[in-house]
């Protein structure tokens, strides 16, 4: 079966959860008998250069990428109030990859069409145009309700009423959008679960990312000395949760155990937070190895407020046996069972009192680890995830 894969950024490198995603269901595809190809945009936020893109991505996957400015402005942000659409999405529409699209479809027979995520979306009454094959959203968030959800966190008041428009512009064409395309593949069973209550009648087929357990395990610990996180902190969930964490449970933490490190690492760390080198915090940036920094982790921390869809990283972490302190949004739709696969707090103080209490017993936090790794060998085992996912695309193309 021939696929086409549409993604608004190139999924390389594979350090972010949106890359691991698309690659991980690229890989998955390929491995069960179809040809996939892949037409991406190059957006100014994630550029990368074509000479830095690893050769299978144009080998087994034909890639061809847009070079586009997806950059928000003021007066873009202004002029978009203008036009009745979510700016969020619009900024990924350009003529140039509706020419390399129509070019696309013109000299290939597709059986499948998959847009990643909805800002490809903008596109889909274009493919409408030109073929009757069907489109597949698979969805890797509910992404108005991250809006949303930041939105009623925010404090100016001009900048919150901006945010709750755009929240709901965005929500009406990501519902319009789920209603319209073929099928609807999110990876969280608690995002299907929305997009149901919302009245979508499209065909539903809730698919996981699949995630390999690593060979290497964490090891029982008998004491915890470093706990970390690591993630892109241009993505405003992140950001706004390590602030929390930072301004809220870290100083609590650091009070009973000064001798305790907090570790952060990742993509576009804020100058504010770089300069930070105290009280046991230390910054490290973008590390070239993530599996080994989350290695040298005793304890992996999800203080997430917002978001949707699935955590890779903490998905990574469980599978790494990783002991965990999350919120319950930043493990919203993982199976998790508090006080079996990790530890849930949403206050501060309940945040920094789970943190002490695996630190004093690193016994229980590698039975927890032990019990998250299982649970990820059991669900997102990613075999069966692909053949799954590939099963449900056969019979889709042949509906």
């Amino acid at each position: 079966m021939r696929i086409l894969t549409l993604y608004n950024r190139v999924p390389y490198p594979l350090r972010d959860g949106g890359a691991m995603a698309v690659y991980g269901m690229l890989e998955q595809l390929r491995s069960n008998g179809h040809q996939v190809d892949l037409l991406c945009l190059n957006p100014s936020r994630n550029f990368i250069n074509s000479s830095d893109i690893p050769d299978p991505l144009f080998q087994h996957y034909h890639l061809q990428t847009l070079i586009i400015n997806t950059d928000i402005s003021e007066s873009g942000a202004f002029l978009n109030l203008f036009s009745g659409k979510p700016y969020h999405t619009s900024r990924f529409y350009h003529p140039d990859f509706k020419k390399l699209l129509e070019r696309r479809l013109r000299e290939n027979n597709y059986d499948l069409i998959v847009l990643e995520a909805p800002f490809m979306g903008v596109y889909l009454a274009d493919i409408r145009a030109l073929t009757h094959c069907q489109v597949v959203l698979r969805a890797h968030n509910v992404d108005h309700l991250i809006w949303q959800r930041i939105a009623a966190g925010t404090r100016p008041l001009l900048r919150k009423w901006y945010l709750q428009l755009q929240a709901k512009r965005l929500k009406k064409f990501e519902l319009k959008l789920a209603a319209e395309v073929d099928a609807l593949v999110p990876i969280s069973p608690v995002d299907a679960a929305y997009f149901k209550e919302q009245g979508i009648q499209t065909r539903i087929f809730c698919s996981p990312m699949g995630i390999q357990l690593p060979k290497n395990t964490i090891t029982e610990q008998n004491k915890c000395r470093q706990i970390g996180f690591i993630g892109t902190l241009d993505w405003l969930p992140n950001l706004e949760g390590i602030r929390w964490f930072l301004d809220h449970c870290w100083p609590l933490v650091h009070a009973k155990s000064p001798k305790l490190q907090f570790h952060l690492a990742g993509r576009k760390i804020p100058v504010d937070l770089q300069a930070i080198h105290s009280d046991g915090i230390v910054v490290f940036g973008e590390v070239p190895d993530a599996s080994a920094f989350m290695s040298s982790l005793q304890l992996f921390v999800v203080p997430l407020h917002s978001g949707s869809g699935l955590r890779i990283k903490l998905l990574e972490a469980m599978a790494m046996g990783l002991p965990i302190v999350s919120t319950t949004v930043g493990a919203e739709g993982i199976p998790v069972v508090n006080g079996t696969h990790m530890l849930l707090a949403d206050t501060a103080e309940e945040f920094a009192a789970a943190i002490q209490l695996i630190a004093g017993d690193p016994a229980f936090g590698y039975a927890l680890g032990k019990n998250a790794r299982e649970l990820i060998a059991d669900t997102y085992n990613m075999e069966r995830t692909g053949r799954e996912l590939s099963s449900f695309y056969r019979n889709l193309a042949h509906a």
